[in-house]
């Protein structure tokens, strides 16, 4: 979509350009659906992994699971502090 807008900014809005500008509405609700839908399947799947690692760390408590997360967050926090409230 960035491409059309600036083809569509290079040559000037005609009516040559509809083969550009009548897709991007398209485009654009495409991008508005799919992203909700992607953000369900990634929690989703977090919560997947979530209920593995508990009951993994049921059964075998002296992997230490929850410990070895809480250092990789921290771990990870501090590497991309801003990057981490982004959603």
């Amino acid at each position: 979509m960035a491409a059309g807008l600036g083809f569509i900014a290079q040559t000037g809005l005609k009516t040559s350009m509809l083969v550009v500008t009548l897709p991007m509405p398209g485009l654009g609700l495409y991008g508005a659906l799919a992203c909700p839908k992607f953000h369900e399947r990634s929690a989703f799947h977090v919560g997947q992994a979530k209920g593995l690692r508990r009951k993994i760390a049921s059964e075998f408590p002296d992997l230490d699971i929850e410990r070895r997360l809480a250092e990789t967050s921290r771990a990870q926090r501090a590497r991309f502090p801003h990057l981490r409230r982004m959603r």
